[in-house]
């Protein structure tokens, strides 16, 4: 597991364990003045959670949807890419080089030989 995986998992479990013990230590219900027609009285850990939620979709929904759109036009581009990229046409390939031919450097062409041996060393 990467290590950014394993502190959010930590933090993750430690929230909740911080949720239970907050909800432990305050069992009074509370009533949200706004929200009162929609919602009955609810312990305050409930709010809590329920706010912290909240932000977590309004942090993460925009910038999920930024990264969807980015990719469709990603993937929109890489498509047009192709198209427009003309076809390639395999060439014939013929090889300049043959094998009973050696490459001379032009100043030394003269000295150049073929053979490895000199026949004053094969003796």
């Amino acid at each position: 597991m990467k290590a950014g995986r394993i502190v959010t998992i930590l933090l993750l479990v430690l929230l909740v364990l911080y949720l239970l013990l907050f909800h432990a230590a305050n069992p009074v219900l509370v009533t949200l003045p706004w929200l009162s027609a929609l919602l009955p009285p609810l312990p305050a850990s409930y709010i809590v959670v329920l706010a912290l939620l909240v932000g977590l979709l309004i942090g993460w929904l925009p910038t999920r949807l930024l990264a969807w759109r980015r990719g469709r036009e990603l993937r929109r581009l890489e498509k047009r890419v192709a198209e427009l990229e003309p076809k390639q046409v395999p060439l014939a390939v013929t090889d300049p080089y043959h094998p009973d031919e050696f490459p001379v450097i032009p100043d030394r062409g003269a000295q150049y030989r073929p053979d490895p041996f000199d026949d004053a060393e094969a003796g």
